[in-house]
C-alpha cells in the first residue's frame, strides 16, 4: 500500500511524542507497532531501538532485553545493530553484570573502526573495567581513546573521564595534560 510509508512515519512520530511526554512505556508500545505493522518497513529497525530505549526508560528491562535481542536477529545487518548492543550492555549493567555488558560492547569494538559508535562503546567499556577493579585495562582503553584523531562528544567525555580518574590517583600533572588536550 503506498500509503504504508506514512502510516509508519506518523506512528513513530507518535511514539516520539509520547516518550518526550514522559510516557515510555505507552511510547514503546507504539514504537513496537511500526515493526509489527510493517516489519519491512524502512522505519522498522529505528522502532525496535527505540522501543527498547523505552522500556527501558520505563523500567522494564527485561522487554527492553526482548526488544533488543528482536532487531538483532531480525535485522542481522541493519547499521543499527550496533546500537542494539550497546542498549544491552546499558540494561546487562543495570542487572549487575558486567561481564555479559563487556561482552556487547567487545563485539561492537571488534566489528567498528574508529566511528563515534566505537568512541561511546570504548568509554562505556573503560568505565565498565574501571568500576570491577581492572583498572590497567581501562587505563589502556581511555588513553587510546584520549589518542584517537576522531573528534565526538564521546571522546571528551573519554577525556574528561580518565582526566578525574588520574587525578583522583593523585596524578595530577598527567590529569592535567589530558583535561588540557
Amino acid at each position: 500500500y503506498p500509503q504504508s510509508e506514512f502510516v509508519d512515519k506518523a506512528l513513530f512520530n507518535r511514539a516520539k511524542l509520547l516518550s518526550a511526554a514522559g510516557q515510555p512505556a505507552e511510547a514503546a508500545l507504539s514504537f513496537e507497532r511500526v515493526r509489527l505493522f510493517s516489519p519491512k518497513s524502512e522505519w522498522a529497525a529505528l522502532s525496535l531501538l527505540n522501543a527498547g530505549q523505552s522500556f527501558l526508560d520505563a523500567g522494564d528491562e527485561k522487554r527492553a532485553l526482548d526488544v533488543a535481542f528482536n532487531l538483532l536477529e531480525s535485522y542481522p545487518t541493519d547499521p543499527l545493530r550496533y546500537e542494539a548492543r550497546y542498549l544491552i550492555a546499558q540494561i546487562r549493567l543495570r542487572q549487575q553484570n558486567p561481564a555479559l555488558a563487556l561482552q556487547e560492547l567487545d563485539r561492537i569494538v571488534a566489528d567498528r573502526l574508529q566511528d563515534p559508535m566505537s568512541i561511546k562503546a570504548g568509554l562505556l567499556r573503560g568505565r565498565v573495567l574501571y568500576d570491577m577493579g581492572r583498572y590497567q585495562s581501562a587505563d589502556s582503553i581511555f588513553h587510546s581513546l584520549v589518542n584517537s584523531s576522531l573528534a565526538s562528544d564521546s571522546l571528551a567525555a573519554a577525556s574528561l573521564y580518565y582526566g578525574r580518574v588520574l587525578h583522583y590517583r593523585g596524578d595530577y600533572a598527567a590529569s592535567n595534560q589530558i583535561i588540557k588536550s
